[in-house]
């Protein structure tokens, strides 16, 4: 097999293997798949630093496609998950403010209550004009 033929066997190789190596226990598919898709960035980089002198070929185009491709699916997986946390922020932060509002009308409505009801303040001898 020829140096050329290897390396596009080493390629199509991480390109095919779906697993996450080191310990990597998580259910979440999300996060397994941003794992693979780092795995073959760093497979693809390696295979790009392994020239040895070598000018570059055909093979090495390739494996720049792969990893501005898995780069580029990575960076759009990022973004929405940005966006999606952003969303989510911005409605905890509308019902803050609505529950908030919904606090300081309570406050005031039983702030209200409590001076309608409270002893006046004047001294008792004003109360009674014949005293």
């Amino acid at each position: 097999m020829d140096d050329a033929s290897r390396r596009l066997a080493q390629l199509a190789r991480i390109l095919s293997d779906a697993r996450p190596h080191g310990d990597v226990s998580t259910t979440d598919l999300a996060e397994h798949l941003h794992q693979v898709q780092l795995q073959r960035i760093q497979g693809f980089t390696a295979q790009l630093d392994d020239g040895d002198g070598r000018s570059i070929d055909a093979v090495d185009a390739v494996a720049m496609r792969l990893v501005l491709d898995e780069y580029s699916r990575v960076v759009a997986q990022l973004r929405a998950a940005a966006r999606e946390r952003a969303a989510t922020l911005r409605s905890l932060a509308a019902q803050l403010r609505a529950d908030r509002r919904l606090v300081e009308e309570q406050l005031a409505r039983r702030e209200k209550q409590l001076a309608s009801t409270a002893p006046s303040d004047q001294p008792l001898a004003s109360r009674n004009p014949d005293t």
